[in-house]
């Protein structure tokens, strides 16, 4: 009777086993991550009866998870890229939505503001044209400050959203740290041969959350039930129990920026923004790299131009062999002030790093076109930042979107100490470089950050607030050809080149203008927000199709569980049945021994 009855016991504890984790399925059927389990059954060691062996039953041999490496990994790469994708996206849309809607276009207002001009050049003795233009001027450079203060906002949500994804990072990384040691230590009692299911589960979850803000590689221990994290380049994030501290930290050239910064365990810190190259952090990073900082810089470019060549051809100035050239002449016979205050020095942004041993400061400012003796103009801006290098030697300028750089030579004018391009040919940003002090206060391996155009559009005024100075005459009486000091209401000379300015190509190498430059601005964000659309379809599809490869191999079926019930119960029965048929057996026995 023992072994019959031995047999129908341990089938009894299987079924009983098999129905608790079928209901644990069913109960986590909604559970993030979860992976079902199933119960994987022994022989139990057969008994040697009269010359046979003889089956003693069934026993547990494990609780297994349904669960693939392979697939758990292209869901992790795939979780990676759609962060990033959509993270891109979302931010590009908004900046091309901007750029492009015609309420918030830069376009509707320097159209308006160049038909003024228009519209003094046709009639220069009207006062309420004269007074229209300014109106137009102060509400193209509202718009400049809008659009630049709308950059503004945007970076600083990109710049709260970093700080967001880090703070998040960091709990991911503590409970991967933790889950490693409750793991260790749940699967080490038992002698590394069970597997404690649902703490893996749970530290696959924080895995994959931690690959939605950046790409990672999950490396298992040989030793230990532990896995080691790093970025995809080598950085350490988690190491067994140990897990490192990412933060954000103010950028050295750049105070609205942040920096991803990575403290490991042992209290060394380093930026890892350039190492993180996908998920939700890098597309924050990438679209501020790609779109924004550009498209503020161009915007600047824009500003700084429309202000410097109308400034040239409104104001009177003296060139540096103290001649008066260019300008104009208002209403009254007064020789043309500036149309736009903008100063040429508070508009380019220049500092030196803090790591920096010599004294040396900078003063940069952009070039005066017609006092200046090199003859530059807006055609020389460029829409990006430098870097002022100095060896012990030399002085370079190099450009940090490319790293090409030029060699600059120390000469004094004027009892100033000016940079100029070493070789002939080679020009600076439209910019003048001015350092103070002499070649003692610079040491070997100073560096001075300067950006041309970054803050130009938010600074961008009107100088001028009657429109009876509005220059658009000049002092050449269109009659005798002689230059008058009197009043000339009716010329509209210098209009008609203030007019002509919309057409300009000056910019870039003087192969665009104003519109040009703005448009083109307009086509590459549009561009660049299309593929990012395209891509984060792409990216969407690729994650469905991975996460449907981890659901039909890991994610419950209630179906199938039901179905499960269904064999294990009625399996328990029949085991159960077995007992009272081996309780029957035994009480016959007894029956014919009384």
């Amino acid at each position: 009777m023992a072994g019959i009855l031995d047999t129908a016991v341990s089938g009894l504890n299987v079924f009983k086993r098999a129905m608790d984790v079928t209901s644990h399925n069913i109960a986590n059927v909604n559970t993030e991550g979860y992976s079902k389990q199933r119960v994987e059954v022994a022989t139990n060691i057969p008994n040697f009866v009269g010359g046979e062996y003889v089956g003693s039953g069934a026993h547990v041999d494990s609780i297994a998870r349904s669960y693939d490496q392979f697939v758990t990994g292209q869901l992790r790469s795939s979780t990676t890229a759609l962060g990033e994708a959509n993270t891109y996206k979302e931010y590009a849309g908004r900046v091309d939505s901007l750029l492009a809607d015609t309420s918030t276009s830069l376009s509707t207002s320097a159209q308006s503001f160049f038909d003024s001009v228009s519209d003094v050049a046709n009639e220069p003795a009207s006062l309420a044209n004269r007074d229209i233009m300014l109106q137009e001027a102060n509400g193209l450079t509202a718009r400049f400050a809008m659009l630049d203060g709308q950059f503004g906002a945007i970076r600083q949500q990109v710049n709260e959203d970093i700080e967001g994804m880090t703070n998040s990072a960091n709990l991911y990384l503590k409970s991967i740290a933790e889950l490693n040691v409750e793991i260790n230590s749940a699967q080490g009692s038992l002698g590394g041969l069970q597997k404690s299911n649902d703490l893996l589960d749970e530290r696959d979850q924080s895995l994959k959350k931690l690959s939605e803000l950046m790409d990672i590689s999950v490396i298992s221990s040989q030793d230990s039930a532990m896995v080691t994290v790093i970025v995809k380049n080598g950085v350490p994030l988690v190491m067994g129990d140990k897990a490192g501290t990412l933060s954000t930290a103010i950028s050295e050239t750049d105070s609205e920026n942040l920096l991803v910064m990575l403290t490991s365990a042992n209290g060394q810190t380093q930026d890892i923004g350039r190492q993180i190259t996908s998920g939700e952090i890098a597309g924050a990073l990438r679209f501020r790299d790609e779109i924004l900082d550009p498209a503020q810089q161009e915007l600047g470019v824009i500003a700084a131009g429309i202000a410097m060549e109308f400034n040239a051809q409104h104001k009177v100035s003296t060139d540096a062999g103290g001649n008066l050239v260019g300008g104009g002449y208002d209403i009254e016979g007064n020789a043309g002030l500036a149309l736009f205050s903008f100063q040429g020095t508070t508009e380019v942004s220049s500092m030196a790093l803090t790591s920096n041993t010599g004294t040396a400061a900078l003063t940069v400012s952009y070039n005066d076109i017609n006092a200046d003796a090199t003859g530059a103009s807006s055609a020389d801006l460029q829409a990006n930042d430098y870097m002022l290098e100095y060896d012990g030697i030399d002085f370079s300028l190099r450009n940090v979107k490319d790293d090409t750089s030029i060699i600059l030579q120390r000469t004094v004018t004027a009892g100033s100490d000016i940079l100029e391009p070493a070789v002939a040919g080679e020009k600076l940003p439209g910019i003048r470089i001015e350092i103070s002090g002499a070649a003692g206060n610079v040491n070997a391996d100073d560096e001075f950050f300067i950006r041309p155009a970054y803050d130009a559009a938010r600074l961008l005024t009107v100088n001028i607030t009657e429109g009876k100075h509005v220059a658009a005459a000049s002092n050449i009486d269109p009659v005798t050809g002689n230059i008058v000091n009197s009043a000339l209401p009716g010329d509209n000379t210098n209009a008609l080149k203030l007019a002509d300015l919309a057409n300009n190509k000056g910019l870039f190498g003087g192969s665009m203008s104003y519109q040009d430059v703005y448009s083109g601005l307009v086509s590459e964000v549009g561009g660049k927000t299309r593929i990012a659309n395209v891509s984060a379809a792409s990216q969407e599809t690729l994650w469905v199709n991975a996460n449907s490869a981890r659901e039909s191999l890991s994610g419950v079926n209630l179906d199938e569980e039901a179905a499960n019930l269904i064999k294990y119960q009625q399996s328990y029965q029949a085991a159960a049945q077995a007992i009272s048929t081996a309780s029957n057996m035994f009480n016959a026995i007894l029956g014919a021994l009384r």
